[in-house]
């Protein structure tokens, strides 16, 4: 036969170095499907021995079939590859693949993201990598222009097809844009166009060719001539198959966290066509041709319309293939994605029209110049195809598998700018990275905001520790979903190093960018926790720190405030206050106000109002709480008043010397004070007051007390002495004695030391230089004697305290660190007298220590005698 004379196929390079070859077409098959690439093999044969065949390879083909009628069907592409086979007398052969430029996205494998990207946009970004840039009309744009692809979706589908976050992981950008496609339900086939193929993607079958092809049915052994028209089909079957009744949509999204996400859609409704009647859709779902269901969780919608919309294209995809129809004949001009009619079935049912989804074409022809000339047009070329009814929507199934991330992967914390503070945007989502990212891009289109996993987490209780700009986190996904990222954790790097190392393996402990901290020390040598804020270089610590206990210390304002207040050092030091909050007649409570109590003696205040509520700086950690409504009952009620009660007793000290034993009576103080509210009552242990800043600091006594002399003190005492000063001195063996008396007040001068001894108090008003000890009220120590002391107390009152300390020489007491009474004698004595209280009392206990005072001042002459009629040793 003539070159390509009446040729069923031919082939031709578009390639520029072979424009010139000649190429012969022995034998091809190819298939076409809906949502797949066609593909061919031919083989090819030349007569020349130095056939550039690398030329072939990447560069533009065209394959054409041509039917009963010698009309060409082109299918245009790109030769992917190329096999040099054999030769003979003649010709030289090869083999080469035509696929279209689609395919070549198969060769670009990476990762990558994209942010709030709907379908149509991730498309037209993928299909650049394989130079399909020109789009064509969609939907509302008029044919005939030459374009790349077309995107033919609803507009109602765009929004429903919008991520927030788009993955695509270690997988080729084919697969990538494969899966996107069948999980939106969107599929595709190829328009031939003069200037190349173009990629249609559909989301309806109304945006498909709705000119059919006609397809004339004639049986294998049938005798009538359709003629040199009509593509014929030999064989026409109908397939049916069961199916699951239903498709059931599970999922769970943070953003809608208290909806229940699951839908459900008909598989046997899908089967049908859109215009079936509700009689037919009845009795299709109460076939037993559908049975049990598919479930599937974690489908990734985030509304319930949105998992409609997606449970009804996953039962397309599987009802739409219940009914196939598979034909086989000579049908060149087949094309997957196109419609069909079919006539001339002896079933009249078939009659009808078809959309085909997949179409397989497979020939050969003799060679020039290789004996017989052929059979002529239609020998040597088949055709087989599978359709579905014309009016059964096709979705592809979900077949391009998902990648699975395992593990976790390191990313890190982004933002905008360097501030020093957290991004983080209204949902607590952070800013990260991906190390995997293609190119430069900014925080706004490179950094996707992700959710991180917490220790706890609630609507009112949770902790959290915000990220900043620069953290390496670890990013693990949920379910292997790329799609689905959540950070898990933060770790340290050589720009973030770890906060406990080699060097401190002990601690444990937290701080903020802002320096604060909490911190725990577990070595055995000195455990202790710590926590402080800079500001004011306020610190807490606990445990063996520069103070062993508790040390609270700030440079800035301190305030306390409680309901009720206790503070106690065993045998030392005791202090209680209780109230504050009042019950009204329906239970609920009320807080006291800050300002201070009145001061007269006299009055009765009323209710203070609550004091103004504080404004809170935490108010994502405190503002609420399950134990917000929950009332404490309080421990006393009282109306306000001042009062104030001073009481005194009498303890017994006893002291020997040798055979000599001697008692002397002090005096023990108490002062209980009620300001505005229950009693508060200040104990002190005898101890030496010393006033130092307007603190008082409590020291152990370490003063002698000579045996002829005690000093008792009260606060105030009104007694009148009209005596005459006597002087005397008495000298016993070189040992001088000078005594001067005025009444009951007498001054003593002995080489031993001075000793004043007076029944009230003594008052001087000038400063005081003592560079010894010093001996002050209730307090002895006694030097070379055997000493039993009584506890002796002194209560003093006070509406202030601060915090100095205590230090005991005796073991039993330790060293324990107290607040100390800050109050002046003079100050106390005048405000007992402002509440008239104390006038009698101090009169009383007067006489009472003269009493005292007398006694010992017998025992004190008996002292003397004895030692003057005692001859010297």
């Amino acid at each position: 036969m003539a070159l390509n004379d009446h040729a069923l196929c031919t082939f031709a390079s578009l390639a520029p170095s072979l424009l010139l070859e000649t190429l012969w077409v022995q034998q091809w098959q190819g298939e076409e499907k809906l949502s797949q690439p066609y593909r061919f093999e031919v083989r090819l044969a030349t007569i020349n021995p130095l056939f550039d065949d690398e030329a072939l390879l990447g560069n533009r083909a065209v394959l054409t079939l041509s039917d009963a009628l010698g009309l060409p069907h082109p299918y245009q592409g790109m030769v992917t590859e190329v096999d040099y086979l054999d030769a003979d007398s003649l010709y030289y052969y090869y083999r080469v693949v035509l696929e279209p430029r689609f395919v070549q996205l198969r060769h670009f494998r990476f990762s990558e993201i994209w942010l709030d990207k709907s379908l149509p946009e991730l498309i037209r970004d993928v299909l650049k990598l394989a130079d399909l840039n020109v789009e064509g009309p969609g939907i509302n744009g008029l044919p005939g222009s030459a374009y790349d692809f077309d995107i033919r979706l609803p507009l109602a589908d765009d929004p429903l097809t919008q991520a927030t976050f788009t993955c695509q992981f270690e997988e080729t950008s084919f697969a990538f844009i494969s899966r996107l496609l069948e999980y939106f339900g969107v599929y595709y086939f190829f328009e031939q166009g003069p200037d190349g193929e173009a990629l249609v993607l559909c989301g309806d079958r109304l945006y498909q060719p709705q000119l059919p092809s006609l397809l004339t049915y004639r049986r294998q052994d049938s005798e009538l001539d359709v003629g040199r028209v009509l593509a014929v089909a030999r064989s026409f079957e109908r397939k049916l198959v069961r199916q699951a009744a239903g498709v059931t949509l599970q999922d769970f999204s943070a953003t809608n966290a208290q909806l229940k996400l699951e839908v459900n859609a008909s598989v046997a409704s899908a089967s049908l066509g859109a215009d079936a009647s509700l009689e037919q859709r009845t009795a299709v779902s109460s076939s037993p041709v559908f049975i049990g269901g598919q479930g599937l969780y974690g489908e990734h919608f985030g509304s319930l319309e949105q998992g409609q919309w997606l449970a009804n294209r996953r039962a397309q995809a599987i009802g739409c293939r219940q009914r196939e129809f598979h034909g086989a004949g000579r049908a060149t001009g087949l094309r997957a994605g196109y419609p069909m009619l079919l006539v001339g079935h002896p079933r009249p049912m078939f009659n009808a029209g078809y959309q085909v989804i997949e179409v397989h074409h497979e020939g050969y022809q003799p060679l020039p110049g290789l004996g017989s000339e052929g059979e002529g047009p239609g020998q040597g070329i088949n055709t087989r195809f599978i359709a579905l009814p014309g009016d059964v929507q096709f979705r592809a199934l979900c077949v391009t598998p998902r990648p699975y991330v395992q593990g976790v992967l390191s990313a890190v914390v982004d933002g905008d700018e360097d501030t020093g503070r957290p991004l983080l945007n209204d949902k607590g989502c952070y800013k990260v990275s991906f190390p995997f990212i293609r190119g430069a891009k900014n925080a706004n289109r490179g950094s996707a905001w992700l959710r991180m996993a917490t220790i706890s987490n609630g609507s009112s209780h949770g902790m959290a520790f915000p990220l900043l700009k620069g953290t390496e986190v670890l990013v693990s996904f949920l379910g292997g979903d790329p799609d689905r990222p959540v950070i898990t954790g933060s770790v340290p790097n050589s720009e973030n190093p770890a906060r406990v190392t080699m060097a401190n393996a002990t601690q444990s402990g937290i701080n903020t960018p802002g320096g604060h901290y909490l911190a725990m020390e577990d070595s055995a040598s000195g455990p202790m926790m710590s926590m402080g804020a800079p500001i004011g270089n306020t610190k807490l610590t606990l445990g063996e720190g520069n103070v062993s206990g508790a040390h609270l210390q700030t440079d800035n304002h301190m305030r306390l405030a409680s309901n009720s207040y206790k503070h106690e050092v065993s045998d030392m030091y005791s202090h209680s206050m209780g109230g504050g909050f009042s019950v009204s007649s329906n239970g609920s409570q009320s807080k006291q106000s800050d300002a201070p109590p009145a001061t007269d003696s006299t009055s009765t205040s009323t209710k203070p109002a609550a004091s103004a509520k504080s404004h809170d700086v935490f108010p994502a950690f405190s503002h609420t709480g399950r134990f917000q409504d929950y009332q404490i009952a309080p421990t006393a009620t009282f109306t306000p008043s001042w009062s104030i009660k001073m009481e005194a007793t009498l303890e017994q000290t006893s002291a020997s010397i040798g055979l000599l034993k001697q008692s002397l009576s002090v005096m023990g103080w108490e002062v209980a004070v009620s300001i505005a509210g229950p009693k508060t009552t200040y104990t002190l242990h005898p101890g030496v007051k010393k006033f130092k800043h307007g603190c008082e600091e409590l020291l152990a006594a370490r003063a002698e007390k000579v045996l002829n002399a005690q000093k008792s003190h009260v606060n105030e005492a009104k007694l009148s002495v009209n005596s005459t000063v006597t002087t005397g001195t008495h000298v016993h063996n070189t040992t001088a004695l000078v005594t001067f008396s005025c009444g009951p007040h007498s001054i003593s001068l002995t080489p031993s030391g001075i000793s004043i001894n007076s029944a009230i108090p003594v008052s001087i008003n000038a400063d005081v230089n003592i560079n010894g000890s010093l001996v002050v009220s209730n307090t002895g120590i006694f030097k070379n004697c055997t000493t039993e002391l009584l506890k002796v107390g002194k209560s003093i009152s006070a509406t202030q305290i601060a915090c100095l300390s205590f230090k005991s020489l005796t073991s039993k007491q330790g060293v324990p660190f107290v607040p100390s009474v800050v109050v002046e004698e003079v100050a106390m004595i005048a405000a007992m007298k402002a509440a008239g209280l104390v006038q009698k009392a101090t009169e009383a206990a007067a006489k009472t220590i003269n009493a005292a005072a007398a006694a010992e001042n017998n025992a004190a002459q008996i002292v003397r005698a004895l030692a003057a009629i005692t001859p010297a040793p």
